[in-house]
């Protein structure tokens, strides 16, 4: 029997948590054939020796540059032989087999997009594991209730039953090969975040639904792999320029001045004065952001 799943990470700077994630890989999955495939953002760290030294079955595939995620998983995409494929966070751990549960619910539902599952932190509580999709409502009422200091309810609650959902996160990611091959991928001018969201939303435009299963057991150590002025910042010229392939340039420049009165009061913020005016300022100039 051939690879029924290709397992493909990102790895950017995160030996331990990259090597941490295939050993659960390795500890856990013994249902089917599989190949673990490593994309390696041009490390500075030992990452790709460590990788080959403890599991040397593990496909390295090395970058010349850091190619963020989405490029970095299309980069391993196509050196994927599986039937399937497991898009897997660094920053992960397998608790048991998920692929008994995956690959039964897409056997038995022919119409599904993409497959994820109900994910937690490294405290065992329950985490962001997808939502609705991206719109200028949604974030300026997000905005808005942050303003105000009330939180924005889970779109997606911990349940012990198959939800659909408009978009599955990017940590954990479960599709057929031939369906990322005709979406042609992650969106290629996306460095990082919003590229799960937005390749959900083009799947949706196909008729397929996707779904948060339960079953597979994933922790998911939420930003461990990143730093917070980083995400913030590449979040929302992410999140902008999703935006700008499907609104009108006026309904754009009305969210942008919009987003940024709301988001002004960070500046208040005197100490840290710097990091808010560039995170600010990433909302009208999001295409310095982009992959040029």
């Amino acid at each position: 029997m051939g690879t029924i799943v290709s397992i493909i990470l990102v790895n950017y700077n995160t030996c331990k948590l990259t090597c941490d994630c295939i050993a659960s890989i390795v500890q856990h999955v013994h249902s089917i054939p599989y190949e673990i495939i490593v994309v390696d953002n041009k490390s500075q760290d030992d990452s790709i020796q460590a990788i080959r030294n403890q599991f040397p079955q593990v496909t390295i595939i090395e970058a010349n540059e850091n190619l963020g995620f989405g490029r970095a998983n299309n980069l391993g995409i196509k050196h994927a032989q599986g039937e399937y494929v497991f898009l897997l966070n660094s920053d992960t751990i397998l608790q048991n087999d998920p692929f008994p549960y995956f690959i039964d619910f897409c056997t038995t539902n022919k119409q599904v997009g993409v497959l994820g599952t109900y994910l937690k932190d490294g405290n065992g509580n329950y985490t962001l594991s997808g939502g609705h999709f991206y719109s200028t409502h949604k974030y300026l009422s997000m905005a808005l209730r942050r303003l105000v200091g009330l939180s924005y309810p889970t779109e997606v609650p911990l349940s012990d039953v198959a939800t659909s959902v408009e978009y599955v996160i990017g940590a954990d990611m479960f599709l057929r090969k031939d369906l990322l091959a005709a979406m042609q991928g992650f969106d290629n001018n996306i460095f990082m975040y919003f590229e799960d969201v937005e390749l959900c939303k083009r799947i949706s435009t196909k008729g397929l639904q996707s779904y948060v299963i339960p079953g597979p057991q994933i922790i998911h150590f939420v930003k461990a792999s990143s730093t917070s002025q980083f995400s913030r910042i590449y979040n929302t010229a992410s999140l902008v320029y999703c935006l700008s392939k499907e609104i009108s340039w006026m309904r754009l420049k009305i969210f942008q001045i919009c987003l940024f009165i709301l988001k002004s009061p960070l500046l208040l913020n005197i100490k840290n004065i710097k990091n808010e005016w560039q995170y600010l300022q990433s909302i009208f100039h999001y295409k310095k952001y982009l992959v040029s």
